[in-house]
């Protein structure tokens, strides 16, 4: 692990991090995969944008085994609507760069149009690690009763999140996309059996 300091903020890079990227790197198009780092950096940058709106404190950025995470404090406490745009912001942020790519009569703007759209709607999956499951959860912990009305909630959104990806998988091997299938069930795997 290398971990960095930029003023109050930790930035931490994960081994892992780099063994994903550099197979990814060895066996896929490099200017796709670079494209997808900028995408996803272009991400989390809306959300700590939003944070900094909201005085928001950035304790963290962490690259690691699925990618960037951003480690804040102080969420807890602002108004849902607030709290929801912070985790929305970063989507926002991957749609708008990919309209205005994607208007472009440039292939390589239209190809990074592409890949923002992707890395933002694929961060609305409702899976714990990506921003539709923190969004999920944030919807279910604010306006659930009890505990016992939350984890029946939860549960249903694991089984509805299963089924969806079983079927999105399904499609994906059907078109001989077999990366695509494995990362996406690792990662819904991740959520079914996360504790939280």
């Amino acid at each position: 692990m290398i971990k960095l300091k930029f003023k109050d903020t930790d930035i931490i890079f994960r081994f892992t991090f780099f063994a994903v990227a550099a197979i990814f790197l060895l066996f896929r198009d490099n200017e796709i995969a670079l494209m997808g780092i900028a995408a996803s950096l272009i991400h989390e940058f809306g959300h700590i944008f939003a944070m900094k709106i909201f005085g928001v404190r950035l304790r963290a950025v962490e690259f690691y085994l699925l990618g960037i995470k951003i480690n804040k404090s102080g969420t807890k406490i602002l108004p849902i609507a607030k709290e929801f745009l912070i985790l929305i912001a970063g989507i926002l942020l991957n749609i708008i760069i990919s309209v205005i790519s994607l208007v472009s009569e440039k292939h390589i703007f239209q190809t990074f149009g592409m890949v923002n759209a992707a890395i933002g709607l694929f961060n609305l999956f409702p899976i714990g690690v990506f921003d539709g499951g923190q969004i999920k959860e944030l919807l279910i912990d604010r306006f659930s009763e009890n505990a016992e009305h939350q984890t029946v909630i939860k549960t249903s959104f694991k089984i509805a999140t299963f089924v969806l990806i079983a079927g999105i998988c399904i499609y994906l091997l059907i078109n001989k996309n077999i990366t695509a299938a494995i990362t996406l069930s690792l990662f819904a795997l991740f959520d079914i059996f996360d504790e939280r």
